[in-house]
Formats: structure tokens, C-alpha cells, sequence
């Protein structure tokens, strides 16, 4: 992500210019993960798909479902919660690995709540405790001669991969967010998560326990 303070163009040259040496190499890691949503050379929708999972539809990550890739998501289930906070997973199904998009964004100077606190102020309707306080920002076009038509690229893909999950006139819901026709990305960040501890001691203990006899 980048800052405010960088969102105009640069003129030095590209051996001078450290920032956009900066993003041209993390453009290119980003693409090597299949995942970046500004890669006009990938089809994204082949690495992704949706999954039902409970009441929700989740995007899961193709590779995690293929052996034979090197990143492919062969852990337990109890590694799975384990390492949860490190990376996202589905314990339902240990092979089932939430997507990790990524984009180049800038950081909208005008739209960024990012406060340690979150602005809280006390309970609301929709924030009943500071549990439930969500930090958010939203992402703009960062404006570098690098990746100019990435950003486009973002904004295609998003809409994309949110068609591929809509039915009927059922209005889509997602990351995009609109400023009048401008278009950009919704980010929001928990502050708190449910401990799973109890539920990994739990578990540790049915595995333990012997099967009940009967007299």
C-alpha cells in the first residue's frame, strides 16, 4: 500500500527513482502468487473459487486443493487452528484455504480510520461493545507510471469475482466502494478475534478419552 505523500508522479529515472524499483519488484511478487488482482496476464478466476461453507460463501484459494502444486495446503486440521492467526483457514475442511487477494492501492488520505481505538465512543447499534469496533480505509488509485492500468485491472477483477457469486437481484455486497463514479476498495480491519483455546483443549481431550463401556 502506499501512502499519500507518494500518490504523485515521480520524474526521476527508473535507476534514480527507488520507489517505483519498489513497486516493480513487488509487482512482480505479487503476480508470481496468482493471487494479484492487477495481473492482466492471469486470469484470476481459474485460481479461485467459491465454496459454501455454513451460511457464508468464502473464496478459496484453488492450490490448496491441488497435491501437486508446491503450495498446496496439506496440513492437519489441528494445525489449521493452531496457525490461524498467521493464515487463514477453514476448519470444516483442513485443505480449504481462504483466498489472499492482492492490489497496490494508495491509502485515501480522506477516508482512513485506522485509530488504535477506532474512534469508539461507546456502544452503538451496530457496535455494541469495543469488540465489535472494525477499523477501516479505503484504497485509491496509487497514480504511478509503473503500474498505471493495474489499478483498472483491480477494480475489473473485484467486480468479477463478485459477479461470479451473485444470484438473481440479490445486490451485490463486497470490497468496492464508490465516491459518486469513483470507484475503489473497502478495507476493514478487527481489532479483536474469538480465542479458539478453549476449543483446541476440547478437542485435545476427545482425542484422549476412551470409549464408554457399558456394565
Amino acid at each position: 500500500m502506499l501512502s499519500p505523500e507518494h500518490s504523485s508522479t515521480s520524474t526521476l529515472d527508473d535507476n534514480e527513482n527507488p520507489l517505483r524499483q519498489t513497486l516493480t519488484i513487488c509487482r512482480e511478487e505479487l503476480k508470481n502468487t496468482g493471487l494479484y488482482l492487477g495481473d492482466r496476464s492471469t486470469d484470476i478466476c481459474r485460481n479461485v473459487k467459491w465454496k459454501r461453507f455454513g451460511r457464508s460463501d468464502q473464496l478459496i484459494a484453488k492450490m490448496s486443493f491441488d497435491g501437486n502444486k508446491k503450495t498446496a495446503d496439506t496440513s492437519t486440521e489441528e494445525e489449521h487452528m493452531q496457525s490461524s492467526s498467521s493464515q487463514p483457514s477453514l476448519t470444516r475442511n483442513p485443505h480449504a484455504t481462504q483466498a489472499v487477494l492482492h492490489a497496490i492501492i494508495m491509502i485515501s488520505a480522506d477516508d482512513c480510520f485506522l485509530t488504535p481505538c477506532g474512534n469508539w465512543k461507546g456502544p452503538t447499534p451496530t457496535t455494541k461493545s469495543f469488540t465489535d469496533v472494525k477499523l477501516a480505509f479505503r484504497g485509491d488509485d496509487p497514480n504511478q507510471d509503473t503500474i498505471r492500468d493495474d489499478y483498472k485491472t483491480v477494480i475489473q477483477n473485484a467486480k468479477r469475482l463478485m459477479d461470479n457469486i451473485a444470484t438473481g437481484n440479490v445486490q451485490k455486497k463486497g470490497f468496492l466502494n464508490y465516491i459518486g463514479t469513483k470507484e475503489g476498495l473497502r478495507f476493514r480491519h478487527v481489532l479483536f478475534e474469538v480465542s479458539n483455546t478453549r476449543l483446541q483443549k476440547e478437542k485435545s481431550i476427545s482425542y484422549r478419552r476412551e470409549p464408554a463401556t457399558g456394565t
